[in-house]
């Protein structure tokens, strides 16, 4: 099986479409489109410097414009490619399939869903200039 690395520049508003009702629209993800962060990233692998997000694995980087061009995780000279960021100044990355057995999650506390609510989720994705492939199996998965 040929190895893609797929370092997909998350650029999410990763979930920032979550809305409860489509006339409500309110946002249910808390920082979804990665605008407040606790400090300036400096380098690659640090998810822990963006407010209400965590990682659930190894490395899963946070983009910014504050950060330093050589810092490589500038917006929008980014390690991984030339990338402006869907709103605002900031964007995650994560490979969604490096190897068969590797891949990088982040999580987000949502606010409570309603039982038998009607719900819709959006994301911007954008496959970084260094990868040579993409994915079509990227998701979302809810848990109590």
């Amino acid at each position: 099986m040929k190895h893609y690395t797929h370092y997909l520049a998350l650029l999410l508003l990763i979930l920032a479409g979550l809305y409860k009702n489509a006339n409500a629209q309110q946002n249910l993800v808390p920082n979804g489109n990665f605008e407040e962060y606790n400090s300036c990233p400096t380098g690659v692998g640090q998810i822990i410097s963006l407010a209400n997000w965590y990682t659930l694995t190894p490395s899963p980087d946070f983009f910014n414009a504050c950060a330093s061009i050589s810092s490589l995780v500038n917006v929008p000279y980014a390690n991984f490619g030339f990338q402006i960021p869907a709103s605002g100044n900031g964007f995650i990355g994560l490979p969604d399939y490096y190897t068969s057995n590797y891949r990088e999650f982040i999580g987000n506390g949502i606010i409570p869903l309603q039982k038998g609510g009607r719900y819709s989720v959006s994301m911007s994705v954008s496959l970084s200039n260094s990868s040579n492939g993409g994915s079509n199996g990227l998701g979302v998965f809810f848990y109590q």
